[in-house]
């Protein structure tokens, strides 16, 4: 069969026994989203972790979502054709959005602090009334039954990095990075099925 080509190819079918039984059985169905009108997705604790994150910031998990033109560092992205600074970030429903411009968050979200991570593009509920722009919500990681943790570092240098190909064009040298970013997160019980910690440091 060639593309974007007509076949017709002719089948015989046969008729089937009366004792014959086919049954379809669905393993998972997916539902219908009915109750609000919102666009937008779910990141879990896995993705957040492996997905591209320049500053290990989760919000920068923004500029994966459709309808975000990137921008700067922080919140400085543009979501469904709204302004810069039109975004709002909650963290265990709590807004912690920078109150004068909304370039940033008042409270660090490290990757690693991050458990689920949901982004609303388009048609806001009045849950968020405070911007018109991208909605996120940021549920934070906590402590259980049993102690978890783990120690990280995490390197960008020019010496492992390619130059772009404009300064390729141009001449000029790569440009000069050296980041890197360690640190660790543990969390378990303080009272057993009652109460819990966790903690991050980078």
């Amino acid at each position: 069969v060639e593309v974007d080509k007509t076949t017709n190819l002719p089948v015989k079918l046969e008729v089937g026994g009366a004792t014959d039984v086919v049954e379809v059985t669905a393993a998972s169905t997916a539902q219908l989203q009915t109750t609000d009108a919102q666009i937008g997705n779910t990141v879990s604790t896995e993705s957040i972790l492996h997905l591209p994150t320049l500053q290990r910031n989760a919000t920068e998990l923004m500029n994966l979502q459709p309808g975000v033109v990137a921008g700067g560092s922080g919140l400085a992205m543009r979501v469904s054709g709204a302004i810069d600074d039109q975004n709002t970030v909650t963290l265990d429903g709590i807004d912690i959005t920078q109150n004068l411009v909304a370039t940033g968050t008042s409270v660090p979200t490290p990757a690693d602090s991050v458990e689920e991570f949901t982004e609303n593009v388009s048609n806001p509920s009045a849950t968020m009334t405070r911007a018109s722009g991208g909605q996120v919500t940021l549920i934070g990681r906590h402590g259980a039954n049993a102690f978890h943790g783990a120690l990280y570092e995490f390197l960008q240098n020019n010496d492992l990095n390619t130059n772009t190909w404009d300064n390729n064009r141009a001449g000029l040298a790569k440009a000069i990075i050296h980041d890197n970013r360690y640190g660790g997160r543990l969390g378990g019980p303080i009272v057993k099925n009652k109460t819990f910690f966790f903690a991050n440091y980078e």
